[in-house]
């Protein structure tokens, strides 16, 4: 939970809020992406109810561009409203890298992408719904697209995923297509395949 926990922390409170403003498709793919995380995020409740306040902020919102000084208020509480809580450091666990440059938000964001996908799955079979669209699929695309700083990883993904063989078309599949997408930008990181 504390690797989730901080890539919550560094995409929301970082990848986010490097960008001066949001515009556009930029809020769409925020508001997207947030949504899924509050559907799906498995996590404690005080991290869940601040997904929530960002969820509905970014829902009700009636500036044309939301700043990020409102964002990051909301994720910092700074309203101090109870029960709302996400940590503002990272402690990587299952992330930690043998050095600082390695592993840590990427893993844990990679960690992030599969647990909402699989979430996702669980939460659609448990509601009868097996043939219904993945959702997570296009919010994690659409956040890689607009938010994450990591240019070399943005343009290996969408490399991975630029066809449409093999787009997801449910839930479950959504779970495979991750992790072959996630596994081709391995092989490719490892000098052992092209993508």
């Amino acid at each position: 939970m504390a690797d989730l926990e901080g890539a919550l922390h560094w995409l929301l409170r970082i990848e986010v809020a490097a960008l001066p403003f949001l515009s556009g498709t930029a809020i769409e793919a925020l508001k997207s992406f947030v949504t899924v995380l509050f559907k799906f995020f498995p996590g404690r409740p005080c991290v869940r109810r601040m997904l929530g306040r960002v969820h509905h902020w970014l829902d009700t919102s009636s500036a044309a561009y939301p700043l990020q000084s409102h964002l990051r208020g909301i994720v910092d509480n700074v309203d101090q409203v109870p029960g709302v809580f996400l940590p503002n450091n990272t402690v990587w666990v299952g992330c930690q890298g043998s050095a600082p440059m390695f592993r840590g938000y990427l893993c844990a964001l990679w960690t992030l992408f599969h647990i909402i996908t699989v979430q996702e799955a669980i939460v659609k079979q448990h509601a009868g719904n097996t043939t219904g669209t993945a959702e997570t699929v296009g919010a994690i695309r659409n956040y890689i697209h607009h938010f994450m700083g990591c240019t070399h990883c943005v343009r290996n993904f969408e490399l991975a995923n630029s066809g449409s063989e093999g787009w997801p078309t449910n839930p479950n599949e959504a779970v495979l297509w991750l992790w072959m997408v996630h596994n081709a930008i391995n092989a490719h990181a490892a000098g052992k395949l092209i993508i």
